[in-house]
């Protein structure tokens, strides 16, 4: 799982890399179904977002439409945010 690893690494892009090439996915959901990507889009980190990405293209088309308990999309956390450069 990646999110248990972003969230205690503080989002360091080095070791979000090395979870990501080493079977961490994208859409790894916690208890309340939220994903690394929802979390970095509610931080606005761009950087983290690009390289989660790049990482896995594959899964983007699915991970960007995964919501939450609350219902809400990454796009969602981002925009609350006010995170327009992830938007």
């Amino acid at each position: 799982m990646i999110y248990p690893f972003f969230t205690n690494t503080g989002g360091n892009i080095e070791a979000v890399e090395m979870c990501l090439k080493n079977g961490g996915s994208i859409d790894d959901q916690q208890d309340d179904l939220s994903t690394a990507v929802h979390l970095a889009s509610s931080q606005g980190s761009l950087e983290l977002l690009k390289l989660m990405f790049g990482c896995q293209p594959d899964l983007i088309p699915k991970v960007i439409r995964m919501a939450d308990v609350q219902g809400m999309i990454p796009l969602h956390k981002a925009a609350m945010g006010d995170h327009v450069d992830v938007i």
